[in-house]
């Protein structure tokens, strides 16, 4: 018997293999279930990626905070003692380096870090005699060596670069960077009260001081300044001038006689750092 005679009536097999004996109902079938399968890849990526952002995110983000300083102490001025920098010396002195290069004795401010090591700021005269080596005394006493240094002679900066190895382990904690707070720098006014801070024969030293102009166009060293009224001492050159509360406002360039400073200011610092590291 031909099959379907039995029941009444005729019916075509179809063995399962040939598209060309498919119905169109099996191909359209067949067609949407190829469709499909790059829809699955795509939403099973999708969930990969989903889950795997998060972690990758995380893993950079305990990177950066692994090598992130943490900002040096508030100070808390007091115009009846004068306490500013006795706190400094305290508390901030780890945000404060002396600059050992060749027959020249500095100072300098760190700045921040990165995945590579510790950035110290300082004036780039200090650097006049560099050879090889030049040294690096963090306020904490650790002293390692500076492996990467950029000079901006026209403005009298330098950057150093001190690699985490070098660091002792148990000296990273103990290190700060300069807090830095822009719109104070920029609401900065003459009479305003500043800190003049550096190193001297090995000793960390500040001097209260005042703003005399926090804008001002030097002859002598062909750039805008803050011009400042404070002591600046032999080895303080490349320390840091900072307002009462403790903020950064610029880097010692040069002192007189008569117990007036050239900075460098914070602005101009800024305006440089944005194209270095």
């Amino acid at each position: 018997l031909r099959s379907g005679e039995k029941c009444g009536y005729s019916r075509k097999i179809v063995w399962g293999g040939s598209r060309e004996n498919m119905t169109e109902d099996r191909k359209k079938k067949w067609r949407t279930g190829y469709q499909a399968v790059p829809a699955v890849i795509c939403l099973i990526c999708l969930i990969c990626l989903a889950g795997g952002l998060p972690f990758l995110y995380g893993k950079a983000e305990e990177e950066k905070r692994k090598y992130a300083l943490d900002p040096m102490p508030w100070i808390t001025y007091d115009d009846s003692s004068g306490s500013a920098s006795e706190q400094f010396l305290n508390t901030g002195s780890g945000a404060a380096a002396e600059i050992l290069s060749g027959g020249l004795q500095g100072s300098g401010v760190i700045w921040g870090a990165s995945t590579e090591g510790v950035l110290i700021l300082t004036a780039a005269h200090v650097l006049e005699e560099a050879e090889d080596l030049v040294r690096v005394i963090f306020g904490n006493g650790s002293e390692a060596a500076a492996e990467d240094i950029q000079i901006y002679e026209e403005i009298d900066l330098a950057i150093l670069l001190v690699p985490w190895e070098d660091i002792p382990e148990n000296q990273e904690k103990r290190i700060y960077r300069v807090r830095i707070d822009k719109e104070q720098f920029d609401a900065l006014q003459a009479e305003d009260i500043c800190l003049a801070v550096g190193f001297r024969a090995g000793r960390l030293e500040g001097y209260m001081g005042k703003v005399l102009d926090p804008w001002i166009f030097m002859e002598e060293y062909g750039q805008y300044m803050l011009w400042a009224e404070a002591e600046i001492k032999p080895g303080m050159s490349g320390g840091g001038l900072f307002d009462a509360q403790g903020n950064f406002l610029g880097i010692l360039s040069g002192g007189s006689s008569d117990s007036e400073a050239a900075v460098v200011p914070l602005s101009v610092i800024m305006s440089v750092l944005q194209f270095s590291y």
